[in-house]
């Protein structure tokens, strides 16, 4: 057996965002086995840059995969439901057959803006994953906050702690993201 033709090799169908009709197989690396499930966004090579491409199905074992690129990632959160949800798919199949468009474009158009991206672009953290990180401006003492204000405070406490996440940050100061803002 060649390299591209080992025992065991998966490939998976996907719908991708762009003028493709048909469904393309692309060869899932084993690393990213189990990360794809129906409906996943990933990133698929496709005329020689990423692109951004809807799983029509679970990764399944193949005969052969000669001549298949590989799927470069899987750009969903593992532990998280899927954007679109893999019920609608036959809605999604059946929209995109009425409208006249294809499969993975009908897919990216449903997602919120910035989120149809591909090319191993992920969503925008929420509020909760955003962490502060400050430190001081070197050789610019004057730049500091006055030792009495709450920004002071909460320089101190970051220097001591490390970073620390917005939402903790605001169970002690209410006004974290404007203080963080403005160190």
């Amino acid at each position: 057996m060649t390299p591209r033709q080992s025992a065991g090799e998966l490939v998976v169908e996907v719908a991708v965002a762009a003028p493709v009709w048909r469904p393309l197989s692309y060869r899932v690396p084993p690393e990213l086995a189990p990360l794809v499930r129906t409906l996943a966004r990933l990133s698929v090579p496709l005329r020689g840059r990423p692109r951004l491409a809807f799983a029509l199905g679970p990764p399944r074992p193949a005969q052969t995969t000669r001549g298949l690129k590989d799927v470069l990632d899987v750009l969903d959160d593992p532990d998280a439901p899927t954007l679109v949800p893999p019920e609608l798919l036959g809605f999604f199949s059946r929209a995109a057959a009425y409208y006249h468009v294809p499969l993975g474009q009908a897919l990216a158009w449903a997602l919120p803006a910035g989120l149809a991206r591909g090319g191993g672009q992920s969503p925008a953290p929420s509020r909760e994953e955003l962490v502060a990180v400050v430190a001081p401006r070197a050789g610019d003492p004057g730049r500091l906050p006055r030792t009495e204000t709450q920004a002071a405070a909460l320089l101190r406490h970051l220097q001591r702690t490390g970073p620390q996440a917005l939402p903790e940050l605001r169970r002690r100061w209410p006004r974290a993201s404007l203080l963080v803002r403005r160190l």
